[in-house]
């Protein structure tokens, strides 16, 4: 079942999908900002879930769905991803547009190994960070300390941490 942008849907509408046999759902670019309870979605057994575009700062409550195969969350403002590790079940997810930096994709791959990832078109944060040496902290008195450091520009494209 689609309910594509013209909807402009603000709720995830669980009651439209029970007892229907809807295993594919998607809500992309609608005004969604929350998710149901997690006992809802649950629920309904979803196979495929495409939420891209939407305006979600939590996916939180899908993270024991573990029928979920397909997860569509791109385009939202989901910075926290430790609940797709839960997600047993989770084949491939689409992460672009997220506000993610290379490194917590990169980490989160790792931790999440055999699952399809795509994270195309991170947000801006997503460049490397800046390389930062010669570190030296000079006590001025009591209270006070002085920081000196080189920072350059990372053009490796690799962050070590």
């Amino acid at each position: 079942m689609a309910l594509h942008g013209r909807s402009k849907v603000k709720q995830f509408p669980t009651e439209l999908f029970r007892n229907n046999n809807v295993v594919n759902v998607y809500l992309d670019n609608n005004n969604i900002v929350s998710l149901p309870d997690a006992d809802q979605i649950k629920e309904l057994g979803l196979e495929k879930l495409s939420i891209r575009g939407n305006n979600l700062k939590s996916i939180s409550a899908i993270q024991d769905c573990q029928t979920i195969t397909h997860l569509d969350i791109s385009g939202n403002d989901i910075y926290n991803l430790s609940p797709l590790l839960k997600m047993n079940g989770l084949q491939k997810v689409v992460l672009s547009g997220l506000p993610l930096t290379y490194p917590q994709v990169e980490i989160f791959k790792e931790r999440k190994n055999g699952l399809e990832v795509v994270a195309e078109d991170l947000n801006e944060s997503s460049s490397p960070l800046p390389i930062i040496d010669n570190v030296n902290i000079t006590e001025l008195s009591d209270k006070k300390v002085k920081l000196t450091a080189r920072i350059r520009k990372n053009s490796t494209g690799i962050n070590k941490v």
